[in-house]
């Protein structure tokens, strides 16, 4: 009893003078994670970094280390059978280390999975914060770390294995300590191979992200498409007329023969669409109002004299009834429509908002009307009553689209037009004017 304690002794002492330093895979992969630009570099023994390092992860892994301190005591286990010459038990307590390790590397590597979980969710989100890349460096730094305490650990229980095979037992040890080398060549591969992978998605980190000191800043690129569509128009106008005292029986007989028909046109348009949300757009508008004209006029004669070929009248035809003035007045209109737009986007479907200013270039009419003498006149004739072109005007529309393919949706817009001026001259006694409301069905294609 008193030479095993002496052997215990002895080999506490020399595991106190003995030291193995890891592998220097270990440092360069530390090294790698630590930030290039530090302005201050410390050098320490090796030893005294791995000391330091154990320190800290005393402090944020105490369930991890409480393990550790378990299989060190294992391991001291292990020494005294040896010295015993328990061979059985050896193996055992061996076989129970390697499973404390195996245990150790599959607690890393869920740390690694969990670490690539969370970087795949930030560049999903690209909401990342500089303290968040911080830290997620360091639960990389950390797990690093923890594979070199493995590493140490692992170096140390080789050490205590040599140091029983020189003070004595070698028969026993041979066989053991080859076993327990081929045991450790597997672990350093296995944690050398993690350690890898971890430079790997490191290095994805970077690349993907770059690490400042300012906040982070995400500048989409824009994406601009010039698109072009064709929509023809229908609708109903609304007409306003005010009447004029002295001119009372004028607006009599206008309000009472002319009466709003329907709107028809088509229009032809280009523009760009910024980031499939925003349009700015242009082109050509035709429309066409229509209205009929109607008058009657009741107990209206009408004499007929009846001639014989030598143009001597030979009788008198008197008829007397209702009569009846009808037309279609028309009002053409050629217009350059800017338009901004926005709509969102849902599955094949798109909802958005338009509105924009009208340039009238033109106005031409074509019928018939009552003049002041309660005439019924060529509308085309007169060139005292409307303007040629009514300057500009404004427009809004809601647009419901459907898509057929990426780039082409057809779509429609029921919309409202109106424009600022009377469509009357200053000098008519009455002004006029026309609200236009429409329905535009039309196709777009981008490119």
């Amino acid at each position: 009893m008193n030479n095993i304690g002496s052997w215990e002794n002895k080999m506490r002492d020399l595991s106190n003078e003995q030291s193995t330093p890891p592998p220097g895979i270990v440092w360069d992969n530390i090294e790698m994670a630590i930030k290039k630009d530090k302005k201050r570099k410390f050098i320490f023994l090796p030893i005294a970094i791995v000391s330091l390092l154990g320190l800290t992860v005393l402090g944020i892994n105490y369930l991890n280390l409480n393990t550790i301190s378990s299989s060190i005591t294992k391991t001291n286990i292990i020494d005294n059978k040896i010295a015993e010459g328990s061979n059985n038990q050896t193996n055992e307590s061996l076989n129970t280390v390697k499973q404390t390790v195996s245990q150790k590397v599959e607690s890393v590597n869920e740390k690694i999975n969990k670490a690539e979980s969370g970087i795949t969710n930030s560049r999903l989100k690209l909401n990342i914060t500089n303290s968040a890349r911080k830290t997620g460096q360091g639960v990389i730094l950390n797990s690093v770390i923890n594979k070199k305490n493995h590493i140490s650990n692992i170096a140390e229980l080789n050490e205590g294995v040599e140091i029983n095979k020189d003070l004595g037992s070698n028969n026993i040890l041979n066989s053991t300590s080859s076993s327990i080398q081929l045991t450790h060549l597997d672990e350093f591969t296995t944690l050398h191979r993690n350690i890898k992978l971890l430079e790997s998605k490191v290095q994805k980190i970077k690349q993907n992200f770059k690490i400042s000191d300012d906040c982070p800043k995400f500048n989409k690129k824009k994406e601009i498409k010039f698109f072009v569509e064709v929509e023809g128009a229908l609708g109903k106008p609304s007409k306003t007329m005010k009447d004029n005292p002295d001119n009372s029986g004028l607006y009599k007989y206008r309000n009472n023969s002319e009466e709003p028909w329907y709107t028809w046109g088509f229009g032809l348009h280009g523009g760009i669409m910024i980031n499939n949300q925003w349009s700015i757009n242009t082109g050509i508008n035709f429309t066409q109002v229509k209205e009929k004209f109607t008058t009657t006029r009741p107990g209206y004669t009408v004499i007929t004299i009846i001639h014989d070929p030598n143009g001597i009248p030979i009788d008198t035809l008197v008829q007397t009834g209702t009569l009846i003035n009808e037309a279609e007045n028309r009002y053409t209109l050629l217009d350059i429509p800017v338009t901004l737009g926005y709509e969102y986007k849902f599955n094949d479907w798109s909802l958005g908002l338009e509105a924009g200013v009208d340039f009238n270039l033109s106005l031409s009419t074509r019928g018939k009307i009552f003049n002041g003498s309660q005439n019924v006149l060529k509308l085309e004739d007169q060139k005292d009553i409307y303007k040629t072109s009514l300057g500009m005007g404004f427009h809004a529309s809601i647009a419901l689209s459907r898509y057929l393919t990426d780039n082409t949706s057809i779509y429609v817009k029921p919309g409202f037009r109106t424009y600022l001026k009377d469509w009357t001259l200053d000098s008519y006694p009455l002004s006029t004017n026309y609200n236009v409301f429409m329905l535009n069905i039309g196709i777009r294609h981008r490119f």
